[in-house]
């Protein structure tokens, strides 16, 4: 049984199974949070402008092109909010159908689809699965997604039926508990990631729309500061005009007091029970709509170009000090003034991006009546204002 509570017409709508594990389902058509009582199982709550991290990619093998999204503003799909939560769409010669399922007795997520080849010939495609993961209390979470990721243990395991799933355990306990998740597919999962910078990489801050998931996952252990599990499945050929079906499970466990190992590897075989358990549905009459794309999702971003030497000599008169080199091209230095200048170039080569903390105020400890403000190079201005010491 799943139950809808629709707020307003903007509001996200929380769908639930019979357990207690909950999706809010964005009025834009993508998966704004999930939780599970006073635990918040995602990393990052999702934006009407551009979606969230959580998704599923059809990418067409043997084709030139990114991964394309199926849910949210960036995809091409529709969506139905009737009884739940379900998508369909049309790319690459490829008719999709897909429903989120939440079973009545277990705390546990399926991505049921179902794929029609409506091409002239036969087609191999893949689907990829990422799914961010936060596993802790809301206010943890939403005061540094960073520093939670720092916790989050993700053990690759293999399982004989299934292929790889991956296990995530939060290791900062959450009142006495440790929350853990696992994610696998339907069918049998090919490769896998941990971390969001597997996906996206960091060619992202040349452009808003940076190609992803060209080649395989890379199925090596990440875990760095933005958590997030990707699951790719198995190819699969589908002749002209037959369907086939696949998708992805989620377990959620509220305590998982032990390190994760294989003996976890049960847990698939519950996964597998709750969903045979599960109701079949019909999408007979669903009224559907298309996501509202916005600038955020479509635009193209604005590219900046390298400075050229005479440009830097015209901005930056005078002894250039500490300067910061590779391969002879220059990438920072600071001026007599105290101010550090960094170029293009070592914006694009770094882990964490460049930024300034713009701060009231003109104490030298931190002071809790201090209003800050947050600038990246990349574009993002204010994008975090706090008051107090920012961590």
């Amino acid at each position: 049984m799943v139950q809808r509570c629709l707020a307003s017409a903007d509001s996200p709508v929380h769908v639930r199974g019979g357990s207690e594990l909950a999706f809010d389902i964005d009025s834009n058509g993508f998966v704004f949070k999930i939780s599970h009582r006073d635990i918040m199982i995602n990393l990052f709550l999702g934006s009407a402008l551009e979606g969230s991290p959580a998704n599923i990619y059809l990418r067409l093998l043997g084709e030139e092109g990114c991964a394309v999204p199926l849910l949210g503003p960036r995809s091409p799909s529709s969506f139905s909010l009737e009884g739940g939560f379900s998508v369909s769409g049309r790319v690459y010669g490829i008719e999709y159908f897909i429903r989120l399922v939440l079973p009545s007795h277990a705390n546990a997520w399926f991505w049921k689809v179902i794929l029609k080849n409506i091409a002239s010939s036969p087609l191999t495609l893949e689907l990829v699965y990422t799914q961010d993961l936060g596993l802790a209390h809301y206010g943890a979470i939403r005061t540094n997604e960073f520093y939670t990721s720092h916790y989050i243990d993700h053990t690759p395991l293999y399982h004989e039926r299934k292929g790889v799933v991956v296990a995530s355990r939060q290791n900062l306990p959450m009142d006495g508990r440790h929350p853990w998740a696992m994610l696998g597919s339907l069918r049998k999962a090919a490769g896998y990631a941990t971390d969001a910078l597997q996906i996206y990489g960091l060619d992202g801050r040349k452009g808003l729309f940076a190609p992803i998931l060209k080649e395989d996952l890379p199925s090596l252990r990440l875990q760095q500061e933005h958590s997030l599990v990707a699951i790719q499945d198995s190819p699969v050929t589908i002749e002209k005009g037959k369907e086939e079906e696949a998708g992805f499970f989620g377990l959620f466990l509220p305590d998982h007091p032990d390190a994760s190992c294989i003996d976890d590897l049960r847990h698939v075989g519950e996964c597998v029970e709750a969903l045979d358990k599960s109701r079949e549905f019909d999408s007979e009459g669903f009224e559907w709509r298309n996501p509202s794309p916005s600038l955020f999702s479509h635009a193209p971003g604005l590219e900046a170009l390298d400075l050229a030497a005479e440009d830097i000599s015209i901005l930056f008169p005078g002894e250039r000090l500490e300067e910061e080199r590779k391969d002879g091209r220059l990438l920072s230095f600071f001026t007599h003034e105290g101010r550090h200048v960094v170029l293009r170039e070592k914006e694009l080569s770094v882990l964490r991006p460049h930024a300034h903390i713009l701060r009231t105020g003109g104490l030298m400890v931190p002071d809790e009546q201090a209003l800050t403000s947050t600038a990246w190079m990349s574009g993002v201005f204010n994008s975090m204002t706090t008051q107090g010491h920012v961590a």
